[in-house]
């Protein structure tokens, strides 16, 4: 899917657990390659990284930092708020159990902060970060969380290989001269991250009605360009008036 349908339908999997159901899913990109940004993020500090400004942009739910998806697979994981640990916890949960998993799959993984990344670069993968899966000393894994009162959203991607749209980010092949499977990926992680979260989860189709609520929530926030630039709407909103001026209403 794009991004927008993808970011929508993470949503709603997310007001979904709230009624205490926990929900997994793992994907790719339609229009590849696209850069997903941090809820906290600004779009023009994003558009300035060279080479992303033409990239298909969409903004997360989730905070943390931008990320080139091409070769990777995503991750979202909603949780009932009673089956979430704390924010630190599920980090280590579900990137310890990844890294194990990778190991096993000979790319020798390790969670920690290995990185002399700057905190603030706005490229996930760039940055430094104490939970990151780490192969070789080199991120492969990063991921974000939203919480609500009922429940729990947890964004991740695991890079698969370099990206044209990001040449200095090495993924699994690169770090370990292996061409891994991507379908064994698929059930690599799922089967990872549901005994990092004790949950026994069953493969299931997408049901119809909840992919057509996120077709209508894609087209009324995800497209546009209200939720694209909502950091830049909200900084202009919280300016000061110029003297003499008479403040008008202001949709942020």
């Amino acid at each position: 899917m794009d991004g927008p349908l993808n970011m929508a339908l993470d949503e709603i999997m997310w007001h979904e657990a709230a009624g205490g159901r926990a929900l997994l899913r793992i994907y790719g990109w339609a229009d590849r390659p696209a850069v997903s940004f941090g809820y906290f993020q600004s779009l023009d500090e994003v558009r300035a990284v060279p080479g992303w400004s033409e990239l298909p942009l969409v903004r997360r739910l989730t905070g943390g930092g931008a990320i080139v998806h091409d070769s990777d697979l995503t991750f979202s994981l909603a949780l009932p708020a009673q089956l979430a640990p704390g924010t630190a916890e599920l980090y280590n949960r579900v990137h310890r159990t990844i890294a194990a998993a990778l190991t096993n799959l000979s790319a020798p993984a390790q969670v920690g902060d290995a990185s002399t990344g700057n905190v603030a670069d706005p490229a996930c993968f760039r940055r430094s970060d104490r939970f990151a899966v780490r192969v070789f000393g080199h991120k492969v894994v990063g991921s974000a969380q939203r919480r609500q009162t009922d429940s729990v959203l947890m964004h991740g991607s695991l890079v698969l290989a370099r990206s044209v749209a990001a040449p200095e980010i090495r993924g699994l092949e690169e770090l370990t001269g292996v061409r891994f499977d991507r379908s064994q990926l698929v059930v690599t992680l799922a089967r990872a991250i549901s005994d990092a979260v004790a949950a026994d989860l069953q493969q299931a189709a997408l049901p119809s009605p909840l992919l057509q609520r996120a077709e209508r929530l894609a087209d009324e926030k995800y497209r546009s360009q209200r939720w694209t630039e909502l950091r830049e709407r909200k900084r202009e909103a919280a300016r000061p008036a110029a003297v003499g001026t008479e403040p008008g209403p202001v949709n942020a």
